[in-house]
């Protein structure tokens, strides 16, 4: 009887182990998650440029999921940047089902942004708006972290290019000063060389040093590369990210006939000041950024 008695015993103190068991929840599951919509494909992978010299209406495409899969609505719009300023925002999406393929063309862009096609230049910079089941909004400014490494695929703010005839291929003299390494003042400058740009396609063009210089003077590293210049009707911005995985800026100072001052950031906080002097003799277009 006792025997008995002890296995009713178990049996019953197993029931209540398993029944707690089967309610657990782990802590970091019991945390509400950030209303988070990401590309569903690798960055690379997706072309963030609509070529309007080879295509009457060009197509931008990608994949969009949330992670999380706690978002039912994504709110997009963007604003025109081109050499006249900066207009919107206008709305191009409003999704309720994800995931899904974010799909617009540059005829619906145009129309949203009050423009005829043939007008449409310079730059779309897109943000969204992002609505958890819970209806909390978030955007790209309310998550840390740096959401701009290509390893995010972050979808909650971006840059489309609209590619107009380009001439930014050639070999640049540079002079560097002001330089920075993660922040802090570096180097000797001025530092001066030689850079060149490559045209790899409509409006693209790859460069041999991104850093004019930085890498090797403040660092003894080889030249930071793997990014591509995009000129988007005469705005430039740079793509892609370099060996380290970092992601650059680029700011037009000043354009005065074959000489472009700007300056340069990336995510690891290097930078610098640079003059770069077209070898061809050929005048820079009015470029912005």
């Amino acid at each position: 009887m006792k025997i008995i008695h002890s296995f009713f015993t178990l049996l019953a103190l197993s029931v209540v182990f398993v029944s707690c068991e089967s309610d657990f929840v782990p802590p970091h599951e019991a945390v509400p998650k950030g209303g988070f919509v990401r590309f569903d494909a690798e960055v690379e992978s997706i072309n963030f440029v609509m070529d309007l010299t080879q295509e009457s209406n060009p197509v931008f495409s990608a994949p969009i999921i949330a992670p999380s899969d706690n978002v039912i609505a994504y709110d997009l719009t963007f604003n025109l940047v081109s050499t006249q300023g900066v207009a919107g925002p206008f709305t191009i999406a409003n999704i309720t089902s994800l995931p899904t393929t974010l799909t617009f063309d540059a005829e619906t862009v145009a129309k949203a942004a009050g423009v005829n096609l043939a007008d449409l230049k310079g730059r779309l910079d897109f943000n969204a708006e992002v609505t958890r089941e819970d209806g909390t909004v978030f955007t790209f400014n309310d998550f840390t972290g740096d959401l701009n490494n290509p390893g995010q695929r972050q979808a909650m703010q971006f840059s489309v290019s609209l590619v107009c005839p380009s001439d930014l291929a050639g070999t640049f003299d540079y002079v560097q000063t002001d330089m920075k390494a993660n922040g802090n003042t570096c180097g000797q400058p001025p530092i001066s060389g030689t850079v060149t740009w490559t045209e790899t396609g409509a409006g693209l063009y790859a460069t041999d040093d991104a850093s004019f210089g930085q890498f090797a003077n403040c660092y003894g590293d080889a030249p930071a590369t793997g990014l591509s210049i995009n000129d988007s009707c005469d705005l430039i911005s740079v793509a892609g990210s370099d060996q380290y995985g970092d992601g650059y800026t680029y700011k037009v100072l000043s354009v005065d006939g074959p000489t472009l001052t700007l300056e340069w950031t990336n995510t690891f906080n290097d930078g610098g000041k640079v003059v770069l002097t077209r070898q061809d003799g050929k005048d820079w277009p009015q470029l912005g950024s």
